[in-house]
């Protein structure tokens, strides 16, 4: 049966803006004074300067985005346990609600390596296990004593695990872990008596699927699949043995992701992702007795089985569902995109940054704790995309950060996902954004953030946010992840309407653009993409060439007639913009970036070089060298503004760049 629980309207777009303290300054600060000490970058709020020989004057702004961004929180005892996300090293805190004290507050270092976050969290006796990631892409498995809070790495997952996504005790004490697509979403079983590791094996039917979630019981484990297709598998411990039992109303509705899983003796409870959220609450003694209720909205985060109670809910509140009334309410607007928990009649659950609370149901008391004001520090996020105008570099993240060039004060802005990539148009920012794949603008002045355009539905990861100037026209480069392909949305800024073309260059995401001459190149990505001319006037393709066989074009750039590209292996071409005639290639890198169109050169950026090169000769000169920018997960953005200053960055940092011509 398929039961309506809740509709929803939309809700306005957050934003607020919080300024750094003055005690992360100072720490950041400190931070800078070292860096500089051992000849390194800073992560700092606060401004350096460095030269550099040939006409060329670096100045390091400092962090692009200070935060403390949440990857997964549990609750242990009287601790809730945090884990943040894309800082590195990664910060473990440990906040005591019932003695309102932070326990703990601690970088995590693994033998010297730095650790990246990770989502595994599960407790077994007085012992934490937790999945970190490693920076070499490896995932650590860590336990931390919760009496003094002793950390010590136990097991190193192989082969090499990249993301573990989600982890769940027995109650015998065995730990069931749940990895990526790179490892074909196997499974593991980690015996904490005796330190045993078992491969249970791989989980994928289809290419290209994670194991996303997992829940243990005395006798079975539950693996959800997600990403290309969506599964549900009921595993005997003893024997192995397994068995499908994903409802068929969630198989054929087009979602993506058995995104959260919870089981108790009686039942298991399964929620998905995309495009509107689902609960399936199955009996454990009959899988074929089950029923799905339609939450409306687009993902179920965490689930917490109490009983015949399931507990469960996301960014913007917890709901419970009572399996014997069939009936369902919201229980608070506490935020548990990050972690869900109930323990003897109180709910905890945590945001996707600062913020973790507990909530007393019989009480009707919801306490909220920023670990920021309880001594926990921000540090600086990777980029996952670059822009600068009107007085301002902008920094895209999970948040958005904004550096007032004047001032050097930084701002951390409350964006609707994560800016992908983005250009300045008149003082204001247009970010192309995911997961909702929306085109939005923000304008600096009253701090307001609006949606202009929306990519297809299932284009929810942004490429590429190109301006083509001549028709004032915005072109949004998309991906599908789950569906495969790609689309490009033109925005028209004079008209205000929009039209979207669903893989217009076969079914590849759109990796870039340029524009040259009245025509916009477009660029397919994955091996063997071709390269697009497109007439915005009249909608014709001009025509279409494979540049590089066996590879795809991360930059395009127009100068003087000649139409010029990187590879995403380092290969420069040069392309008659007429015919798409491929005239040269040449390979000075070993990794690609993007391209941009000076005066009389053409400017790039790889992950660790500022370049430019002569469009005549193709001669590569380096800038600025040794960037080991940390993209996350986007590829190396350039970015310059109306001065002519251009902007890359270097770990974590932004640095201006001025060169002379």
């Amino acid at each position: 049966m398929l039961y309506r629980l809740f509709d929803f309207a939309g809700t306005g777009v957050l934003k607020q803006c919080r300024r750094i303290s003055q005690r992360n300054r100072r720490a950041a600060m400190a931070l800078f004074s070292a860096a500089l000490l051992f000849g390194g970058c800073s992560a700092s709020g606060d401004v350096g300067e460095v030269r550099s020989a040939g006409g060329v004057r670096v100045t390091d702004l400092g962090a692009g985005l200070l935060t403390l961004e949440i990857n997964r929180t549990f609750v242990a005892g009287d601790t809730h346990y945090v884990l943040s996300r894309r800082m590195v090293p990664s910060t473990l805190v440990g906040y005591n609600f019932v003695d309102d004290e932070l326990v703990l507050n601690r970088p995590v270092v693994l033998n010297g390596e730095p650790t990246t976050g990770g989502r595994g969290m599960a407790a077994v006796g007085d012992y934490l296990y937790v999945a970190m990631g490693i920076e070499g892409r490896e995932v650590a498995l860590v336990r931390v004593d919760t009496r003094d809070h002793r950390i010590e790495e136990v097991e190193r997952l192989f082969p090499p695990v990249r993301v573990v996504w989600d982890m769940d005790a027995s109650p015998d004490g065995k730990l069931y872990i749940a990895t990526s697509r790179q490892t074909n979403a196997r499974v593991y079983e980690y015996d904490t008596g005796n330190g045993e590791l078992r491969d249970m094996g791989s989980f994928e039917e289809t290419p290209r699927q994670d194991a996303r979630s997992i829940a243990a019981t005395e006798d079975k484990v539950y693996v959800g699949i997600g990403y290309n297709a969506i599964d549900l598998w009921s595993v005997d411990r003893a024997t192995g043995n397994r068995e499908s039992i994903l409802p068929p109303e969630l198989r054929d509705s087009g979602h993506y992701w058995l995104y959260a899983l919870d089981a108790n003796e009686d039942w298991v409870a399964a929620g998905t992702e995309g495009p509107d959220a689902r609960l399936a609450i199955i009996d454990r003694r009959d899988y074929a007795n089950y029923r799905i209720v339609d939450f409306g909205r687009r993902t179920i985060h965490f689930i917490d089985l109490a009983g015949d109670t399931v507990y469960f809910g996301g960014g913007s509140g917890i709901w419970a569902y009572d399996i014997a009334s069939e009936t369902g309410e919201q229980v608070t607007t506490m935020p548990a995109n990050r972690g869900l928990a109930y323990r003897d009649g109180v709910l905890h659950g945590g945001a996707g940054s600062e913020r973790i609370g507990r909530y007393d149901i019989a009480g009707d008391r919801l306490t909220m704790i920023n670990l920021l004001d309880h001594g926990v520090d921000s540090g600086a996020e990777p980029a996952q995309s670059l822009a600068a105008g009107g007085g301002k570099v902008y920094f895209g993240g999970r948040s958005l950060g904004v550096r007032d060039l004047q001032s050097g004060k930084l701002e951390v802005v409350n964006a609707p996902g994560e800016a992908k990539s983005m250009t300045v148009i008149d003082g204001r920012l247009y970010m192309a954004m995911y997961t909702s794949g929306h085109l939005v603008r923000y304008d600096p002045a009253d701090g307001s953030i609006e949606t202009l355009a929306e990519a297809p539905e299932g284009q929810l990861r942004p490429r590429v946010l190109h301006f083509d100037e001549p028709h004032n026209l915005l072109l949004m480069g998309t991906q599908a992840d789950e569906l495969g392909g790609g689309a490009l949305t033109v925005y028209n800024r004079e008209t205000g309407e929009s039209e979207a073309f669903v893989n217009p260059l076969g079914e590849r995401a759109i990796a870039t653009m340029a524009s040259g001459d009245g025509v916009i190149y477009v660029a397919a990505q994955r091996d063997g993409g071709e390269v697009a001319a497109w007439n915005p006037g009249s909608g014709e393709w001009l025509w279409r060439t494979v540049p590089l066989s066996g590879s795809w074009a991360m930059g395009l750039a127009e100068m003087d007639g000649r139409l010029y590209g990187l590879g995403v292996r380092g290969t420069l071409f040069v392309m008659d913009p007429q015919t798409g005639e491929v005239r040269e290639t040449k390979r000075p890198f070993s990794w690609g970036g993007r391209l941009l169109a000076g005066r009389d050169r053409i400017y790039g950026v790889t992950d660790d070089q500022f370049f430019r090169f002569d469009p005549r000769t193709l001669n590569v000169e380096i800038l600025v060298d040794g960037l080991d920018s940390r993209w996350f997960p986007n590829w190396p953005s350039l970015a310059r503004d109306e001065d002519g200053a251009f902007y890359v960055v270097r770990e974590a940092n932004v640095l201006k760049v001025d060169v002379e011509r």
